[in-house]
C-alpha cells in the first residue's frame, strides 16, 4: 500500500528504476504531488518529467509550486513538459493567461470529456474502446510525439514494451 511507498528507500527505487529501463522501452511514473526523497530518486532519472493541471486558480497554484520545488532540486525547464487536464473550449482562465502566470508553455491539452473517463473510471470502459471527443487519438498523437522518429519507428523497435507504474 502506500505506507510502503513512502517509507521505501530511495536506492532501493533508484535501483529498480534502472532495471526496469532496461527492459521497457517506456516506464511511466505517477509519482503524484508529493516531494519525498523516493520521489526525488525516480525524478533523477526522469527522461521527461509532465506537471498536469487543469485552468482553476488552486491547481495552477499547485502547478506553480510543483515547478519551483522542480527547478529547486535541479530539474531544467526542459526537462518539464506542462499537460492541461480537462480542457474546455471556454475555459475561465485561458492558454495564455496560464503559461503567463506560470512562465512556460503548454505541451499538450486533454480535452473534457464528461462521459467516456467516468465510464473508464466507474465501469471499467477503457476509453479508448469509445474514443469520444477524439480523446483516444489525443493520447496516441501526443505519446507518437514524444517517441523519436515518431509512431512509425515505434512499431519497428525492439519487442519492448511500456511499462506504467502508478
Amino acid at each position: 500500500g502506500s505506507e510502503k511507498a513512502a517509507t521505501a528507500d530511495p536506492a532501493r527505487i533508484s535501483q529498480l528504476l534502472k532495471f526496469v529501463r532496461e527492459q521497457y522501452d517506456c516506464v511511466v511514473l505517477n509519482t503524484g504531488a508529493t516531494a519525498d526523497a523516493t520521489t526525488q530518486a525516480a525524478l533523477a532519472q526522469s527522461d521527461l518529467i509532465h506537471v498536469v493541471t487543469t485552468l482553476d486558480l488552486l491547481a495552477l497554484r499547485r502547478a506553480q509550486w510543483c515547478m519551483r520545488r522542480l527547478e529547486q532540486t535541479g530539474m531544467t525547464r526542459e526537462l518539464i513538459r506542462l499537460v492541461v487536464n480537462r480542457f474546455d473550449r471556454n475555459p475561465y482562465i485561458t492558454k495564455d493567461e496560464a503559461e503567463k502566470v506560470l512562465e512556460h508553455k503548454i505541451a499538450w491539452t486533454v480535452p473534457l470529456d464528461m462521459r467516456s473517463i467516468p465510464e473508464a473510471l466507474n465501469d471499467g470502459i477503457p476509453f479508448v474502446s469509445r474514443n469520444r471527443n477524439g480523446l483516444s487519438t489525443c493520447f496516441e498523437d501526443y505519446a507518437a510525439s514524444l517517441v523519436p522518429g515518431g509512431a512509425s519507428s515505434a512499431s519497428t523497435r525492439s519487442s519492448k514494451k511500456v511499462l506504467g507504474i502508478f
